[in-house]
């Protein structure tokens, strides 16, 4: 059952007031019907007549290849669907989407089309991916934040990854030199041999430099230096480049990196891409400016480190010289001073008792002060561990000085089929000689257990008594002796951790020590 005249009238009515723009042409593109819709997003006037009209009359000739390309498609699928930017008769910038259909009945042919106005919905969508972009940028640096990397390798990432963005063909980073005069380029991309020859080294003082120089921000060279840029005009010309984007990069104020970013396009940046440059160099400023931070902590680290070791060297070398004075002139003085008691007793034989008894008194404080100058010495320096090595050294140690009738001490070493670095020992020596001074002076134990192992990659020692403890973090604070503390310094020396009540110490063997 087909629809009567009114019906037909009254959709074609209805159809001039939807949103969607809606055209139907004969096979030559003569309008036959065109709603209002349509009419008003052309800038066509809705109150004049357009049927009978060419679609070529009406639109701008910029459109004509398309009704072509309109035409051959039909004729081929029957169907026809495009969206495509277009300028109305209004100077309006708008995106239609188009489908058309081709209708054939009794050898009279018509195309059908609605055309819709996705103006809105593709700029969102355009906005959505440029927001998706900016923010992968910033993802990347903020992923590079939780990282330490070198500068070079950190700018050449993440400018490669603003490069993509901007749609560049090419970046060059140029390291300025420590005169301040010239900068080298250190990373590029999109550049060959030829032109890599040529660019390598800028002049600081060249008029363009001076003038990007003058920003904190990223720049488009082009639209705000005014300098003459004539210079390597051909580099650009191979590459292609029309547009160049400039940064600076500062640390403590001072000039240190520079990079380019080379765009084909001939058109103006927009101010939003540029803007978000600049704020993408901001985050990579910080971001480098914290990797110079941490290098030049680093480097002041293994200053440190190097003058505590240095200095732990110097005093144990004072060490060994005192002992080495104690123990062989001390001992030779004792020993000629004892000769002459002899001599001296000879004579007073006859002497009365009372004379012989200061001799003897003589000679037992001569003995007396033999021992503590050995006992001194071995403190400070003990030969034999230079003689025989540290476990030895540290068994005659605790049965010497430390074990007794209160306090006893079990001691176990494995793995010292060869003896240890001469800087190791001593540290190792050094820890358990105050371990063990403090087990004596404030633990109260009774037991004490020293163990020492050799293994692959480090010697570990664990001091551990049963006494009463202490705390570390007074320790820590200063409120305690310099004991722990020296200790502690002792075993990074050698790039070792020392930890907790029980004292264990842990030294890499492999680490040259010298």
């Amino acid at each position: 059952m087909g629809l009567n005249r009114e019906i037909i009238e009254d959709i074609i009515e209805a159809l001039k007031y939807i949103d969607d723009g809606i055209l139907v042409t004969d096979w030559n593109g003569m309008i036959l019907y065109t709603n209002r819709s349509l009419l008003e997003r052309q800038g066509l006037d809705p109150a004049k007549n357009y049927m009978g009209k060419s679609l070529r009359e009406i639109l701008p000739d910029i459109m004509h290849p398309v009704l072509d390309e309109f035409r051959e498609h039909l004729l081929k699928y029957g169907k026809y669907e495009k969206k495509f930017d277009m300028e109305a008769l209004s100077g309006n910038k708008i995106i239609l989407q188009a489908i058309s259909t081709l209708v054939t009945r009794a050898g009279l042919s018509v195309t059908v089309s609605v055309l819709r106005d996705i103006t809105e919905l593709e700029r969102a969508k355009r906005e959505l991916e440029e927001r998706s972009k900016q923010l992968a940028v910033l993802n990347g640096i903020y992923s590079y934040s939780n990282m330490q990397h070198q500068p070079v390798e950190l700018l050449t990432h993440l400018m490669n990854s603003l490069r993509d963005f901007c749609g560049g063909k090419a970046f060059g980073i140029y390291r300025v030199c420590h005169d301040g005069e010239n900068a080298k380029l250190v990373a590029s991309y999109g550049l060959n041999d030829d032109i890599i020859e040529d660019i390598k080294i800028v002049k600081m003082d060249s008029p363009v430099q001076k003038a990007i120089m003058k920003f904190e921000r990223a720049i488009v060279i082009e639209e705000e230096v005014k300098e003459d840029m004539s210079g390597r005009r051909w580099v650009r010309e191979k590459i292609g480049l029309n547009r160049t984007v400039a940064f600076t990069f500062r640390v403590r104020g001072n000039i240190v990196y520079l990079a380019y970013i080379g765009l084909g396009d001939d058109r103006d940046v927009p101010k939003k891409v540029v803007d978000f440059l600049s704020l993408a160099r901001d985050q990579l400023n910080m971001l480098l400016e914290r990797e110079y931070l941490l290098e030049e902590l680093s480097k002041r680290e293994k200053e440190l480190k190097n003058l505590a070791s240095g200095l732990l060297e110097t005093v144990e070398n004072e060490r060994r010289d005192i002992a080495m004075l104690l123990h062989n002139e001390t001992e030779q003085y004792i020993a000629a001073t004892n000769v002459e008691l002899d001599l001296i007793d000879e004579r007073l034989r006859s002497a009365d008792e009372g004379v012989r008894e200061s001799i003897d008194a003589i000679r037992e404080n001569l003995l007396h002060i033999s021992r503590s100058a050995r006992n001194v010495s071995y403190a400070l320096h003990p030969a034999m561990l230079e003689d025989l090595g540290l476990i030895p050294t540290l068994q005659w140690f605790i049965e010497e000085f430390v074990e007794n009738e209160a306090l006893s001490v079990d001691f176990e070493a494995a793995g010292f089929d060869e003896r240890l670095p001469e800087d190791v020992a001593i540290i190792l020596y050094r820890v358990a000689q105050e371990a063990l001074t403090n087990v004596l002076k404030h633990s109260g134990a009774t037991n004490v257990c020293v163990n020492i192992t050799k293994g692959y990659p480090d010697v570990i020692m664990v001091v551990q008594d049963n006494g009463k403890g202490f705390d570390p973090e007074t320790v820590e604070d200063g409120g305690g002796g310099l004991g722990i503390i020296g200790m502690k310094e002792r075993v990074a020396s050698l790039g070792g951790p020392g930890e907790g009540t029980r004292i264990r110490v842990t030294i890499p063997i492999e680490v040259n020590h010298g």
